[in-house]
């Protein structure tokens, strides 16, 4: 079976969770660049990746990969090493990205115009989501990669969080901080005590029932020539509401965004929200796990003094196993809490910290990969 080259990507310091995350598929992956991560596998792997990730945004495979070093011979190769027709039928528009560094072939719009001449597909102006493919060419120093988005619209959307609040956790980032406690704590009762619209306890609940991250979605591959007979597993359905979860929020608005998102996600049985200030969530009692996203002082709160609200949300947590979610490292440092995990993230120009007070467990190796 032929061996390919495939690039996952995630924000720029979730490479560990993402590695973590591959691992419990048995797939072994090496650091690429910033917020890259680089493997080897069957075809067969590109909906298994996509389905499966929770923290990573995308998901690509190397279509070809050549030196050039001057325009005549990159439009042969492009002509001749690349499986054009392998992979897209006539009619599927395609959009070219293309990059170049320290290479003789250096103006990106010269490059894109001779793949797209050698590809003879049709132009596709805007890379939307699943409209057509996307092919990003990367030079250096010489060397020519063709990178094929397999994934359309992040992994991150999921297709249950439409219904949002003013400062919504992405979803990437919030499978990531639930990692960061563990696969013990799956299962287990979790309060969200600044819940917004629902996301961190809606994730919690899919990653305790074995909910695939994918499961709801379509994907950019499905339109590929050599995924013409995927057929995605029946989404899991459990019968019974085996794991409850809460989630509460002083807002009104964000609550019924939350139960909507809930609704939508298949899990509203599973969850329990309220309308309430922090200290006054009636969940503390049943909660064994607390994680949440206060506000950083950006959107939300801004140019307040928030070190009050984080101290107050110490004090309720203190025997309890906790993960948040911030970029106000001021407000986090005077918690006084002894994390015993923490994650620089950059996530749109802002370094945001996941944070958890217990190391993860072992990595439980998951289910038997399927399509």
């Amino acid at each position: 079976m032929n061996e390919n080259s495939i690039r996952v990507r995630c924000a720029p310091g979730l490479e560990t969770i993402v590695a973590r995350e591959l691992d419990k598929l048995s797939l072994k992956s090496t650091p690429g660049g910033a917020g890259e991560l680089l493997l080897h596998g069957p075809m067969e792997l590109v909906p298994i990746l996509n389905r499966h990730l929770g923290s990573a945004l995308r998901v690509e495979i190397e279509l070809a990969r050549f030196t050039a070093k001057k325009l005549p011979e990159l439009e042969r190769k492009l002509t001749r090493q690349v499986p054009w027709r392998d992979w897209f039928s006539r009619e599927l528009p395609l959009a070219i990205r293309a990059k170049s560094k320290k290479s003789r072939i250096y103006h990106s719009g010269a490059i894109k115009e001779r793949a797209l001449s050698a590809s003879k597909q049709p132009l596709l102006s805007e890379p939307l989501e699943h409209a057509g493919a996307e092919l990003r060419i990367e030079a250096k120093n010489d060397e020519f990669a063709l990178w094929l988005d397999t994934t359309g619209a992040p992994l991150h959307r999921r297709g249950y969080r439409l219904e949002s609040t003013k400062a919504p956790l992405r979803e990437d980032l919030a499978f990531a901080l639930l990692e960061l406690l563990g696969d013990s704590a799956k299962g287990e009762p979790l309060l969200d005590p600044m819940c917004g619209s629902g996301t961190l306890a809606i994730e919690h609940i899919w990653r305790s029932l074995g909910y695939l991250p994918g499961a709801h979605r379509t994907f950019r591959f499905q339109l590929f020539k050599p995924f013409s007979d995927y057929r995605p597993d029946a989404i899991h359905k459990p019968s019974t509401s085996e794991v409850v979860s809460y989630g509460s929020d002083r807002n009104r608005g964000a609550i019924a965004a939350a139960q909507k998102n809930a609704q939508r996600a298949g899990v509203h049985a599973s969850l329990h929200f309220a309308e309430s200030a922090l200290k006054s969530s009636p969940w503390w009692k049943e909660a064994k796990i607390v994680a949440c996203n206060p506000p950083w002082g950006h959107r939300v709160s801004k140019n307040k003094d928030l070190r009050p609200l984080y101290q107050s949300l110490a004090e309720k947590v203190s025997t309890r196993r906790f993960a948040v979610a911030s970029a106000n490292r001021k407000a986090i440092a005077s918690m006084g809490v002894d994390f015993a995990q923490r994650h620089r993230i950059g996530f749109n120009g802002v370094d945001v910290e996941l944070a958890s007070t217990e190391p993860s467990q072992a990595v439980e190796k998951g289910p038997t990969l399927s399509r």
